[in-house]
């Protein structure tokens, strides 16, 4: 194997990464945070909630984003649906890929995936629908407020949000995930180009973004099984081995890993600072404790 694509591989996630932290901020400041976390402080929060991520499966780290930011966002309420309203922008953004391979690939053996192509482009007209219209449907619909506000647990909560104040922000975050997806869907490219050199970058295009759709659904833990058997049957519509898929999975799995650890560390440091800010202002608040009652025996 060559090892530039592999960087180029690593490149992309850590692209992926960085403007997911750019999308994240325009939904926090869409929803109405008039003083949203700076992007380094985002950053951090999101790399840490890639190891969150590891187990169960994506849903942890969108919990652990979510509770990070709830009081920049204005309430866990909200902090969740703009983890929420994330996850679907970055799926319509990953669909429109999908009809754009679909156009700019040289075609695949096998005629399913036209099908596929097909079903993403009604799948992303319904999310994008979605997305752009539920936060104002509790407002206009008085049934559907009611029946949010009988909703046991958090969905109750769901009738009382505001709709997003900026819908400008909220159209450039769905535009921003066509760069986010597009990332990933580069890296594996790159890392099938390095395990598999041959293989034609057209027949893998119509298939890639579905790919990703299907290795980040939180079916099993850290999407052991599942991601190798994504890679072998889909790649495998694009003409790629089974061993070569396979082979892909597991340095795809090993570049995740990095990241994932990456988040980890930066959460212990994180961690550890915490632990060591609170030791320091103990002793200063003993003494102050200490030396009153000398002051008063003593007002020398």
């Amino acid at each position: 194997m060559r090892l530039e694509p592999l960087l180029l591989a690593a490149l992309g996630i850590g692209v992926s990464v960085e403007v997911g932290v750019l999308r994240w901020r325009l939904l926090l400041e869409a929803y109405g945070s008039d003083r949203p976390p700076s992007l380094p402080t985002l950053t951090r929060h999101n790399l840490a909630s890639l190891y969150f991520n590891l187990l169960p499966g994506a849903v942890g780290g969108d919990l652990f984003r979510a509770y990070r930011v709830r009081d920049a966002a204005g309430g866990l309420a909200t902090s969740l649906l703009v983890a929420f309203v994330d996850r679907l922008c970055g799926l319509v953004g990953l669909l429109l890929l999908v009809g754009l391979g679909a156009l700019m690939g040289t075609g695949s053996p096998d005629p399913r995936v036209s099908a596929l192509a097909t079903s993403a482009v009604v799948l992303t007209s319904a999310l994008a629908l979605a997305v752009l219209l539920a936060p104002w449907l509790p407002a206009r619909s008085p049934r559907l407020r009611a029946l949010l506000e009988r909703a046991p647990g958090p969905l109750a909560a769901l009738g009382t949000l505001r709709p997003p104040r900026s819908a400008a922000r909220l159209l450039l975050a769905v535009a921003s995930s066509m760069v986010t997806q597009g990332a990933v869907v580069v890296a594996l490219v790159c890392v099938l180009r390095a395990v598999l050199p041959t293989v034609s970058i057209g027949a893998l295009l119509p298939v890639a973004p579905w790919v990703v759709l299907l290795i980040f659904a939180p079916l099993t833990p850290m999407g052991l099984g599942q991601r190798e058997l994504v890679f072998v049957e889909l790649w495998g519509l694009a003409g790629v081995p089974r061993e070569a898929a396979l082979g892909a999975s597991i340095l795809y799995l090993a570049l995740g890993l990095l990241y994932a650890l990456a988040g980890g560390a930066t959460f212990a440091v994180e961690r550890l600072r915490a632990r060591r800010d609170s030791h320091a202002k103990a002793p200063a608040a003993n003494s102050s404790v200490n030396t009153a009652p000398d002051a008063k025996r003593n007002p020398r």
